[in-house]
């Protein structure tokens, strides 16, 4: 019986990887045309990130500066992952107005980028205190319990991100996405497959992902042919997706199917070499009985992780056939053939 890795779903990259936009909240000027602080705000939303931080950062040294001008220079800075000066930029906001939750939640995201998850949480949790119900805090928030592992309390915070949700429509295929991964990781795979169905509806076209995690949930759960059918899509969609090949390929596996497995593992390295990949291949090649082949595959794995444990002990195992008649013939176990799954999407912040 063939089994696989836990997933890495965290916010770390269990994997997979996949394409993340952040954005700030920015405030509109009020001023004319001429106003110095209008002009940076129109050369920011341009895309002209230097220009603008240059004009913002002589209003603070002038001391001609309001909220609006710290906040928008914040998100600059951050933009430019200039994440100390971006968060002194938020400071100054939140001393001239405690008041103003888009700073707090600015530091937020500035907080999680840095990887201090109990600061970004405090910031997150002080926006819901200033403006309760904040979307993103709420996804935000779900996200963090999720990367620490805890899938009740994130699910929790993306249904409460869901109440909120009637003006959020550009991110409820996210929401929906991130919540199925939480809720399979709780072991409620039929809520998972549910949400995912529903991210598949409000999806553009990035929707490898959702496929992808939708086949493994499916395949937990027991059902191979529904999951070849959500694996295949995968790769209709993205041709290089080779953890779809894998995990298609385990599935074949699972079901029997060996020929069509040692097919779809032969494709995925046509398109590059991968670690588990190649070891599945091998141990497929080993089960038919073909050991030359086997040996091969797994050498071809050592030379892309040379202190792989699984892989130094299948090489030995396959060798003593190979190269002593008496060896005990017993066939490698399938247990450790494995599988990946896809991470969370972070999903958009607040839009200017």
């Amino acid at each position: 019986m063939t089994t696989y890795k836990s997933a890495h779903i965290l916010l770390l990259p269990v994997v997979v990887i996949i394409v993340v936009l952040f954005s700030f909240r920015l405030f509109a000027q009020e001023a004319s045309d001429g106003n110095d602080a209008a002009i940076a705000y129109r050369l920011y939303t341009a895309g002209k990130l230097i220009e603008a931080k240059e004009i913002y950062t002589g209003l603070v040294k002038s001391k001609k500066a309001g909220i609006d001008v710290f906040n928008n220079l914040c998100a600059i800075h951050y933009e430019l992952k200039e994440y100390s000066e971006a968060e002194s930029m938020c400071l100054k906001a939140v001393v001239a107005d405690k008041s103003i939750f888009n700073a707090y939640f600015n530091l937020g995201l500035i907080a999680r980028d840095r990887n201090k998850t109990k600061e970004a949480v405090g910031y997150f949790e002080k926006v819901l205190r200033l403006n309760n119900g904040h979307f993103f805090s709420l996804f935000h928030l779900g996200n963090i319990h999720q990367g620490r592992g805890d899938c009740a309390q994130a699910v929790m915070k993306y249904q409460e991100a869901l109440d909120k949700a009637d003006e959020q429509q550009g991110h409820l295929a996210d929401l929906y996405y991130n919540m199925g991964i939480a809720q399979v990781a709780c072991k409620k795979h039929g809520e998972g497959i549910k949400n995912y169905h529903r991210a598949l509806k409000h999806a553009g076209k990035n929707v490898a992902d959702i496929y992808y995690n939708l086949a493994n949930a499916l395949r937990e759960q027991g059902k191979p042919k529904e999951a070849v059918l959500y694996y295949q899509k995968t790769i209709a969609t993205d041709k290089g997706y080779i953890s779809a090949y894998n995990n298609l390929g385990v599935t074949y596996s699972d079901m029997g199917q060996d020929d069509k497995a040692r097919e779809i593992y032969e494709k995925a390295l046509h398109i590059k070499d991968n670690l588990e990949v190649l070891y599945n291949l091998g141990l497929c090649y080993h089960h038919k009985g073909d050991n030359h082949t086997a040996y091969a595959y797994f050498k071809r794995a050592l030379d892309l992780s040379p202190d792989d444990t699984r892989v130094l002990s299948s090489l030995a195992h396959v060798r003593g056939y190979l190269e002593d008649a008496s060896y005990e013939k017993t066939l490698l176990s399938t247990d450790n053939i494995c599988s990946e799954q896809s991470p969370l999407h972070l999903g958009h912040n607040e839009n200017p």
